[in-house]
């Protein structure tokens, strides 16, 4: 559920002197999930696609999913090589990163490697100004959820929701392996994914045990998608996509900790103009492994805004990281920027987990209406581990930005 609201609104036009975020620093604005058609001599006429068909009663094999989704889905695009993605995403899309992300399950080798070599010619290409990254979506919806993984050098192996292999084997023995993602989580509107909750992202490997599940995927696990899609969308609308940070907090509250991004998930030959939801990353460059630092190391956001950027810091503390502090107030600060609308207003709900992990979830703690630039608040948080982050939305066109948490902790013998 979305964070409740406690009573009361703090009023402010903010004027409070904050942080911004170090110099060396840049907002870069992509998309961390992707796919694209290979053509690859596959044994569909020549064609393959890396999409999973709607979930059957046994798990198809790689031709009959090809096969489905061809069925399903005639009108698409031909063509769309990963080189191609790649180039619109950056001339059409205005796109500074992308992650093709093909699904593991129905790749072979050989397609694995065309992204790869696909990316590094593009990295090549538009070296400075765009980059591309290479990821594989493991597992099924059905077995626990999807999982992007970023930049490793083979296809995983472990067999579709067995978290516990991908968390405690191949996890482990992959150290090249910089970034893991979790995708579009379950909303829990229905009974189907109230069901599926009891396996999200591994859950049953665990026993049900959020404290097991946590420990086990911490080591991996970086981000979550707050806003995807729309993955079947077929124009180069640009139209609004609105976020579901329903899992983010639920994660969270599980003590996973995961930073929020955006994934397109596309289908279609619209890398970019699907929509304008964008994960935001602070690096210092475009070069592959810088990227991948911002995004392992969580100084990310997610906006439903193509260009709106904010960065947060907790007692000099930025997003992502860990506050070690035995005080029970911390001070945050949040900068805000908007290229196309520097004259906006913004809304600016603070969310703080009060209770410590496990207890109840996040919730808005203070908000502030009219904000614009920088603002600092004080804030309580009598119980840790926890963690703040900030929920920011536009006034005008009520476009909402997410950002990663501060995670706090107490230090040693200080007590919680």
């Amino acid at each position: 559920m979305r964070p409740p609201r406690l009573p009361g609104i703090l009023l402010a036009i903010a004027s409070l002197a904050a942080a911004g975020p170090p110099p060396e620093l840049r907002c870069r604005f992509g998309s961390t999930h992707a796919h694209c058609w290979l053509e690859t001599g596959g044994d569909d006429g020549g064609f393959r696609v890396d999409v999973q068909p709607e979930t059957a009663k046994r798990e198809p094999s790689a031709g009959e999913a090809r096969r489905a989704f061809r069925r399903k889905h005639r009108d698409l695009y031909r063509g769309g090589t990963p080189a191609e993605a790649l180039r619109y995403a950056h001339e059409k899309g205005r796109l500074d990163f992308l992650a093709l992300t093909i699904h593991s399950h129905m790749a072979t080798p050989f397609e694995y490697a065309t992204i790869r070599d696909a990316a590094e010619a593009a990295n090549r290409r538009y070296e400075g100004a765009f980059c591309a990254l290479v990821g594989q979506e493991w597992s099924t919806i059905s077995s626990g959820n999807h999982v992007n993984i970023l930049g490793a050098t083979d296809i995983c192996d472990s067999p579709n929701g067995r978290y516990a292999a991908l968390y405690g084997r191949w996890l482990p023995s992959r150290p090249e392996v910089p970034v893991v993602v979790l995708n579009h989580p379950f909303r829990a509107q229905g009974e189907l994914d109230r069901r599926l909750l009891e396996t999200e992202y591994g859950l049953d490997d665990y026993g049900g045990d959020p404290h097991a599940l946590a420990r086990a995927a911490n080591p991996h696990v970086h981000l979550i998608e707050v806003v995807t899609g729309p993955a079947f969308g077929r124009l180069e609308s640009r139209r609004r996509w609105r976020g579901n940070p329903d899992g983010y907090f639920r994660q969270l509250n599980r003590g996973i900790r995961v930073a929020p991004c955006a994934g397109s998930d596309n289908h279609y030959q619209n890398w970019g103009t699907s929509s304008p939801a964008r994960t935001g990353a602070w690096t210092r460059d475009l070069s592959p492994a810088e990227v991948l630092s911002a995004l392992r190391e969580r100084r990310t956001f997610a906006t439903e805004d193509e260009n709106l950027a904010l960065w947060l810091e907790a007692e000099g503390i930025p997003m992502g990281g860990v506050l070690a502090t035995a005080a029970t107030r911390v001070r945050a600060s949040l900068s805000i920027s908007d290229g196309d609308e520097p004259r906006a207003r913004y809304q600016v709900r603070w969310i703080v987990d009060a209770d410590g992990v496990l207890g109840d979830e996040a919730r808005v703690v203070r908000e502030m209406e009219g904000v614009a630039g920088e603002v600092t608040v004080d804030l309580d948080l009598p119980h840790a581990p926890s963690y703040l982050l900030a929920h920011v939305v536009q006034a005008r066109d009520r476009d909402s930005a997410w950002t990663a948490p501060v995670w706090i902790e107490r230090p040693a013998g200080t007590g919680g």
